[in-house]
């Protein structure tokens, strides 16, 4: 699922792209949601909702859409950035702020698909890099997310069993799972949240990983974890 935004102060301009990108993502979900000022989309992400992706105009008004961008690059990093303007001369300007794609009014599908096709490449490696995980005495460890193998809550501690390490946080298995990668972390069990990536056999009661290590799989989570799975090998 991509959260998508677009910066327009023309509605009719907005619902037009809004239009395209559904339509152009039957493949890959999307919400689009419009804003007609910079003010009102840097108060949304400020409230702590994160965009993938955001189609700025670069003259909202008498806004700036570079100024914008330059601000969502510094409170929402992982943001792709995507340029549009009617005047092909505010090409020069955009190099002031981290973008991934310019395109120009009226909008272009095959350009547009281009545009999507990049940022959404960033964005699956901005969600597969690396996460931040709080772990004893206050401190926090970067890990990447292909050296997870999985994690296992034990009472009142969750593992985060990774290759040739273990860290221990007090993070539950459902806060972990709401800044993993869905597509990439699925659950065997109550107790257990697995890397999808390292899985090498899965059988009735138990799947089998590249470590060499076994885990369960329940009753009640055995179907949606196939299903997982094979999302996963397809791709």
């Amino acid at each position: 699922m991509f959260q998508i935004a677009i910066c327009d102060d023309i509605p009719e301009h907005a619902a037009q792209l809004r239009h395209f990108i559904l339509e152009s993502h039957a493949v890959d979900p999307c919400v689009v949601e419009c804003f007609s000022s910079a003010a009102a989309l840097e108060q949304r992400v400020l409230s702590s909702y994160s965009f993938d992706i955001a189609f700025l105009d670069i003259e909202i008004g008498m806004e700036s859409g570079i100024a914008l961008a330059q601000s969502l690059n510094r409170i929402s990093p992982t943001t792709q950035i995507v340029f549009v303007s009617a005047y092909l001369s505010h090409a020069v300007d955009i190099s002031d702020a981290d973008h991934v794609y310019f395109l120009t009014k009226p909008i272009d599908r095959s350009r547009l698909l281009l545009a999507l096709d990049k940022a959404k490449t960033r964005v699956r490696n901005s969600r597969e890099s690396s996460i931040l995980l709080p772990v004893r005495c206050n401190a926090t460890v970067v890990l990447a997310l292909s050296q997870i193998l999985y994690f296992e809550r034990m009472r009142r501690t969750t593992i985060a069993n990774c290759i040739g390490v273990r860290h221990e946080t007090a993070l539950k298995l459902a806060a972990l799972e709401e800044i993993l990668p869905a597509e990439l972390f699925s659950r065997p069990h109550n107790s257990y949240l697995v890397n999808l990536a390292h899985v090498r056999k899965i059988e009735r009661f138990c799947l089998h990983l590249e470590s060499g290590e076994i885990l369960p799989i329940s009753n009640r989570h055995r179907s949606v974890f196939r299903d997982d799975l094979t999302n996963y090998i397809q791709g």
